[in-house]
């Protein structure tokens, strides 16, 4: 999956998400939980419990509403099971993520960016 460069937040969304909720469903946890103001550029990344799948969802500049799913065929994504909130995320870390790798160790937050 392409990363932005520039110009967008990325969230991480902790604990376990049922992967068998779409965008819309996903969009109005983001809203109601999360805190809903403008989402546009805002990314939200969620885990399913086995830990094997990503949802990435995300408003575009126009507002428009887009999910993405990724999977690991590596193990799990290293993912923290603190109660629902959100965590905001660098680019590097986002990439690190989506690796596989450990985007929480301090000696390699930056080796992505």
């Amino acid at each position: 999956m392409n990363i932005p460069q520039s110009g967008v937040e990325y969230w991480l969304v902790s604990g376990a998400t049922d992967m068998r909720q779409g965008r819309f469903k996903l969009a109005e946890f983001v809203r109601s939980q999360l805190g809903g103001g403008t989402l546009c550029n805002h990314w939200f990344i969620f885990c399913s419990a086995a830990e094997d799948q990503l949802r990435i969802l995300w408003w575009d500049k126009k507002g428009d509403l887009h999910i993405h799913c990724q999977y690991t065929s590596h193990g799990r994504f290293i993912w923290p099971q603190e109660p629902a909130g959100s965590i905001p995320l660098s680019r590097a870390q986002v990439k690190l993520l989506f690796a596989g790798a450990d985007w929480t160790a301090e000696n390699t937050m930056w080796a992505a960016a």
